[in-house]
C-alpha cells in the first residue's frame, strides 16, 4: 500500500513530503511523489528515500500506471497552477485544473483508492460571498461559495466533483480550503513552468520569505487582510485530513 502526492515536488507537496518522512515514518515505496515538473532540489537529501515519478495529471494512462504499479490507497491530489490563465490559454489551463482533478479522482475509484484528499482554495469565495459582512468577517464552510476567477471557479468545481464521487461510487474524498501558505521556496513558482499564467512580477506570498531573506519588499495596502499558515503548519492538516477516521465534514477551510 502506498500514498501518492500529485504535485510532489512542488511548494505544498514538498513541505507534506519532508513531514511524511521526517515526522511519520513513511517513505520507500510507500511514498510516490508524481509531479510534471520534478524538483529534486525542493525534496533535497529526502530524493533517495522516496519514489519520484514524472507524470501528468492531464493523462489518465500515467495516473493509472502509477497507482497500479505502487499498489496506491491514498491520494493528496495538489497538483494545480497557482494563480489565472493568461487570455490565450484558457482552455489549455481549464485542462489541468478541471480534467485533471478528474481523472485523478477517477483513477482513485478505478484503483479502489481509499481516500482522496485534495487542494480547494478559499478562492471559492468571491465578493458575493461577504453579502451581508465586512471584508474583514470571518467567512466559514456554511457560507456560500461565488468564485471571481478561473481558479476560484476550477477549485469549487474539484469540490463539487468530488462530492459527486462520494456520493456515486463511494470514494472518500477531503477538501481543503488554503488561504496564504508562506515558507522558504515559495518564491520558486513551479506554475510558471507550465507557460499558462498571466505574468506576474511578485505574488503577494513570497513576501515573508523575501523579507525573512533580508530583502526589500513592497507591502500590499494597509487595509490588506488575509489568514496566514506556515507550510510545515499546513503539512500537518493534510495528514489529519487523510487520516481521520469518519470526519463530520467533507470541505474544510484552512
Amino acid at each position: 500500500m502506498a500514498i501518492m502526492i500529485t504535485g510532489g515536488t512542488g511548494f505544498l507537496g514538498s513541505y507534506l513530503t519532508h513531514y511524511l518522512v521526517r515526522e511519520k515514518g513513511i517513505a520507500g515505496k510507500e511514498l510516490i511523489l508524481f509531479d510534471r515538473y520534478p524538483n529534486r532540489e525542493r525534496i533535497g537529501e529526502l530524493a533517495g528515500e522516496v519514489i519520484m515519478l514524472t507524470g501528468d495529471i492531464t493523462e489518465p494512462s500515467e495516473i493509472a500506471a502509477a497507482m497500479k504499479t505502487y499498489n496506491v490507497d491514498q491520494v493528496f491530489h495538489l497538483a494545480a497552477i497557482l494563480g489565472d490563465p493568461a487570455p490565450t490559454q484558457v482552455v489549455s489551463y481549464m485542462k489541468v485544473m478541471c480534467d485533471g482533478t478528474l481523472n485523478v479522482f477517477e483513477a482513485s475509484r478505478i484503483f479502489g483508492v481509499k481516500r482522496v484528499v485534495y487542494a480547494s482554495s478559499v478562492a471559492v469565495y468571491g465578493r458575493a460571498s461577504f453579502r451581508g459582512k465586512k471584508i474583514t468577517d470571518e467567512l466559514d464552510e456554511d457560507d456560500p461559495p461565488a468564485p471571481g476567477t478561473f481558479y476560484g471557479m476550477c477549485k469549487l468545481y474539484s469540490e463539487n466533483l468530488a462530492a459527486l464521487y462520494s456520493r456515486r461510487f463511494g470514494l472518500e474524498t477531503i477538501g481543503i480550503r488554503p488561504t496564504s501558505v508562506f515558507g522558504l521556496g515559495r518564491g520558486a513558482r513551479g506554475s510558471y513552468a507550465s507557460g499558462l499564467l498571466l505574468p506576474q512580477e511578485v505574488h503577494y506570498m513570497v513576501l515573508p520569505e523575501l523579507a525573512a531573506l533580508g530583502k526589500a519588499v513592497e507591502m500590499p495596502p494597509d487595509d490588506t487582510e488575509s489568514d496566514w499558515i506556515y507550510a510545515a503548519d499546513a503539512a500537518d492538516v493534510w495528514y489529519r485530513a487523510m487520516t481521520t477516521p469518519n470526519p463530520s465534514h467533507r470541505v474544510y477551510n484552512m
